[in-house]
């Protein structure tokens, strides 16, 4: 894309989020430090109005995909539309505190595909010590599944569905990559045969729990925050909403509470999340039957990191053992 392009891009996308003309008087783009699976740019914008914007463009086509993304990320997953459409239907009408959204690049033509929004200040989950931070991600959780976003996400027809037909799509996937891995051993492919063989349970249950708007991939990574643990407040602002889904509340809480945590301390993250939900969802669910679903949508990461790729190796500070934490959540739910 040349600089007249992405000029005139930012421009008309602006205009039709603003409903009014816009001219850009002077642009400034350079690489974001941060990008996960697609080509992110901030943008420093002078309005000829004198508005001054800073901005984020993240393009969202295939063809914009990094180059180690591509080769892995499954294309049933991909739809350049759907963060697009998450934005303006549902978390900028729910004022859903992320990034603020100032409109969308759409060119079905060409492949081209972005979406503006604003800069926001903030420290990544991961980066933070503090547990409180931790707890506060997981209540602002309940406001998304059970505010006025869950409401508004009807409107959304490109949302991933966590359907029967997309759990058994892991499972065979994983079975699959184990199995033909000349690296995996011959006790690999046994524990996963006999896993994907009983997997059916589990395939019933994550399909019975109610569908929620969810995040999809509410992983450290993908929260901001800023706040003072001395003062015990904490701003939440996920970004990164291209897996957005109609699935179980419990995977964005499996996905938050992913990692090297206790079980005392993952229990302390799901409790915070059940204690800020309505009275009414309490009384739906308790706290012991949400910690079950999250079990569930624990062995259901793991499997889905068995299945991302046949190629895929995380990185060495971010390598697990997904088979050894599939066969643990197995055993846990009694399978």
């Amino acid at each position: 894309m040349t600089e007249v392009e992405l000029r005139q891009d930012v421009e008309a996308a602006l205009g039709e989020h603003w409903r009014r003309p816009v001219r850009i008087e002077r642009l400034v783009h350079r690489a974001c430090e941060y990008s996960a699976s697609f080509a992110v740019d901030e943008l420093d914008v002078d309005l000829s109005d004198g508005t001054r914007l800073e901005l984020i463009h993240k393009e969202l086509g295939r063809g914009s995909m990094l180059e180690t993304a591509r080769a892995v990320k499954p294309n049933f997953l991909l739809d350049p539309r759907r963060e697009i459409e998450v934005y303006r239907t549902a978390l900028s009408a729910a004022g859903i505190e992320t990034a603020p959204f100032y409109g969308a690049i759409e060119r079905p033509d060409t492949g081209r595909f972005g979406i503006l929004l604003g800069r926001i200040a903030g420290t990544h989950l991961w980066q933070v010590g503090e547990f409180a931070a931790w707890e506060a991600a997981a209540r602002w959780l309940a406001g998304l599944h059970h505010g006025e976003a869950h409401r508004l996400a009807n409107g959304c027809e490109r949302l991933i569905r966590y359907d029967p037909e997309f759990h058994r799509v892991w499972i065979e996937r994983a079975r699959r990559f184990v199995c033909e891995s000349p690296a995996r051993s011959a006790a690999d492919r046994d524990a996963i045969t006999g896993l994907a063989a009983s997997y059916g349970q589990v395939v019933d249950c994550l399909s019975a729990l109610p569908q929620m708007f969810i995040h999809g991939d509410y992983h450290a990574s993908n929260i901001l925050c800023a706040g003072d643990d001395a003062r015990r407040s904490w701003r939440i602002r996920p970004i990164d909403w291209e897996m957005a889904a109609r699935g179980p509340a419990a995977i964005d809480l499996a996905a938050l509470t992913a990692g090297n945590w206790s079980d005392e301390e993952r229990n302390r993250m799901v409790s915070a999340y059940w204690n800020a939900l309505p009275a009414d969802a309490r009384d739906r669910e308790s706290l012991e039957s949400l910690k079950a679903s999250v079990e569930y949508c624990r062995l259901h990461w793991a499997v889905r990191w068995l299945g991302w790729s046949a190629h895929w190796s995380p990185p060495r500070t971010q390598a697990r053992d997904w088979l050894a934490e599939a066969l643990t959540s197995a055993r846990r739910i009694g399978l």
